[in-house]
């Protein structure tokens, strides 16, 4: 299971996010070779761990993190803004319903244990609960075809460039949906949520969440919901069940019985 961890309960997992700096070095640094100035002493921790960072941790039956990854509202500053803005082409990838993922990894130990189909479904799980639309990355090419096998629609942001290390990197956006949601679910056979604790200010959503059941509306389209004001960013199956509870209900308590089990086409663009 996953924990969220923000600066509403960091106080809390003191411990937790002094093994994951830990482990950031030892993989990024130890194992990947990055030359990253803030790590120091063996502990990797950059200009980007604030306040305003959201951290997933996924964590085994002793409370050990077997990886993690962070979310930064692009609202302000974060990795593509400052170090890489070169990648990008067109419009800036930034906005309240825009975040950026960085810093992602799972215990080599652990690669064989589905840990990375959790911390993707954490991440798409709290990106719907915090309204995200789109969740912004820079990343190897090649780990651009695992995220369309695995379901993820993926938009590429601006033409790819080799680093000094001889990759080939690229800036790109994921979209946050239930569609994708139901793709990774499928594809990592994982059925209901992976969330295990949450900020008392996150999960206050699911109890007023009922108070926007009058921002659905259904569709011509038989068995398809359109979310209003562009929230949700729409057509999800199985209308009755979003009328019986919310969307963020329907997200927490989902064990996929009801949803269709073919997967949808993502539309990757790269």
């Amino acid at each position: 299971m996953a924990v969220v961890v923000t600066k509403q309960n960091r106080h809390q997992y003191g411990a937790e996010l002094q093994q994951m700096y830990r482990q950031r070095y030892d993989v990024f640094v130890e194992q990947l070779h990055w030359d990253l100035p803030h790590a120091i002493d063996g502990v990797e921790c950059d200009e980007f761990d604030t306040d305003n960072t959201v951290y997933l941790l996924s964590l085994d039956g002793e409370g050990s993190i077997q990886g993690s990854c962070r979310l930064i509202p692009t609202l302000y500053p974060h990795l593509i803004s400052e170090i890489f803005p070169r990648l990008i082409e067109g419009e800036f990838p930034r906005g309240c319903h825009i975040w950026e993922s960085s810093r992602s990894y799972i215990l080599a130990e652990q690669r064989a244990e589905g840990i990375l189909g959790e911390l993707f479904l954490a991440m798409l799980e709290i990106g719907l609960l915090l309204e995200i639309r789109k969740i912004t990355f820079v990343s190897d090419m090649g780990f651009l075809s695992s995220l369309l096998h695995a379901g993820w629609e993926v938009e590429l942001l601006g033409m790819p460039e080799t680093n000094a290390r001889g990759e080939v990197i690229s800036a790109s956006s994921v979209n946050v949906n239930f569609n994708t949601l139901h793709n990774l679910r499928q594809h990592y056979r994982i059925f209901g949520s992976v969330l295990d604790d949450m900020p008392v200010n996150i999960a206050a959503r699911l109890k007023t969440a009922k108070q926007r059941e009058n921002r659905f509306e259904h569709s011509h389209h038989v068995g398809e919901i359109t979310y209003l004001e562009g929230t949700t960013w729409v057509s999800y199956p199985d209308y009755h069940m979003l009328r019986e509870g919310s969307y963020m209900e329907r997200l927490i308590n989902d064990d996929c019985h009801s949803a269709p089990q073919s997967p949808v086409k993502p539309e990757g663009k790269i």
